[in-house]
């Protein structure tokens, strides 16, 4: 299972996040795919920076060839406060050269903020209007974080540590507390705490990205790192203003929790919907066994396996989506082979290869979806889209 780990210590924004999750990819393509999703005078440069002794990626969104600070003292020099709505701002996104994937998760967390901006300001959300300069940066912000969690695709995102910051902090709407209204309302339902840096930590958007993308906000399980990236902050404290991400696999090897649960009167289709929401909601396996139970009426014994530290979550969705009224637990250890993914290049697209070792064995399997796809385009059986493949890698 992959696993993204941010450590949010100096709280979050959209440039940390930006310049964190860059460092775990092709930073260079990340930066292509920015510079040509078309939206309209916006520039994103990836420049090496130091804060506090700790080096990592800074990200700079240039608007109209200005830094956002810039731009937004031009913007008030010149009196021309462009405002636009929540349906144009929509638009926008809509019109921008991303996936479609990209798109719908950009605007999911636009609505997120929107919907903080709504609560904060006491007014619908359809009435709020935001400048030219902050809806530009915002977006930018707001879509390049979401191209990097699809480039990265985590099974997994746990966010720890979450500072918001205290005193005040100076916006468009005057000097505010922190964490600023916004971020307030945004925090419904996550664990933080202010610390002692004097200073806003935590912005709208930052807060916006991690309530969207964040699976569980506590500590990852013991994980192999495969990479680690490191985003930084413009601003200085006695604290390096500094976000970090880790990106490995969840170490299989450990304590696992079996959750069994018995049930004569759900349906098929009822019983397939709930084990997919424990699937995407992170259980390592589900999987149903027939039984016949008291008046030999036939059953199903319905068991969900998942890490420890997702116990509880577990057996809450397990309560919610089947009729059972009790769950058994079962502590147990498991050893598992080590799991990598290898992308080949093939005259059918590319190919997926699953691979396993660990204890002295070696096994390797192509991914099903690739070869059902060559199967259905070439109109061959999948015996032969896997021989075709075997063979043209040769």
């Amino acid at each position: 299972m992959k696993i993204l780990y941010l450590d949010c210590h100096m709280g979050a924004s959209g440039d940390l996040l930006n310049g964190a999750l860059s460092e775990l990819v092709d930073q260079k393509e990340y930066l292509e795919i920015m510079n040509q999703c078309g939206l309209e005078g916006i520039h994103f440069l990836a420049e090496t920076k130091e804060n506090g002794s700790v080096s990592g990626t800074h990200i700079q969104v240039l608007i109209d060839g200005h830094t956002e600070e810039e731009a937004s003292d031009h913007d008030h020099h010149h009196h021309h406060h462009e405002h636009h709505t929540m349906q144009e701002i929509m638009d926008t996104i809509d019109s921008l050269n991303l996936s479609e994937h990209v798109r719908s998760e950009t605007k999911a967390v636009y609505q997120l903020l929107a919907e903080a901006e709504s609560k904060a300001h006491h007014m619908p959300v359809s009435e709020i209007h935001l400048h030219e300069v902050g809806m530009k940066d915002a977006i930018a912000d707001i879509a390049g974080c979401c191209v990097l969690m699809e480039m990265i695709a985590p099974d997994r995102v746990y966010t720890g540590s979450l500072r918001t910051g205290s005193g005040t902090v100076q916006c468009a709407h005057g000097i505010l507390p922190v964490p600023a209204p916004a971020v307030a309302a945004l925090l419904e339902g996550m664990p933080f705490e202010k610390g002692d840096v004097d200073g806003e930590l935590l912005t709208p958007t930052g807060a916006a990205l991690l309530k969207h993308f964040t699976s569980s906000y506590d500590n990852p399980p013991r994980m192999i790192l495969h990479k680690e990236g490191c985003g930084v902050g413009s601003r200085h404290f006695d604290e390096p203003n500094v976000l970090r991400a880790y990106l490995g696999e969840a170490n299989d090897d450990g304590e696992v929790v079996e959750l069994v649960a018995s049930m004569d009167d759900m349906t098929g289709e009822e019983i397939g919907y709930a084990a997919n929401k424990l699937m995407s909601a992170g259980a390592l396996d589900v999987y149903t066994t027939p039984i016949y139970m008291k008046k030999n009426r036939p059953g199903v014994s319905f068991t969900c396996m998942c890490l420890k530290c997702d116990e509880q979550r577990m057996i809450a969705l397990m309560f919610k989506h089947l009729s059972t009224l009790g769950i058994r637990s079962y502590s147990s250890r498991r050893y598992v082979m080590r799991r990598t993914m290898n992308e080949w290049q093939t005259p059918y697209g590319t190919v997926h290869e699953k691979r396993a070792d660990g204890y002295g064995i070696q096994r390797s399997k192509l991914e099903y979806e690739d070869l059902a796809r060559i199967a259905d385009e070439e109109d061959i059986s999948l015996y032969a889209a896997r021989k075709l493949v075997y063979g043209s890698n040769k």
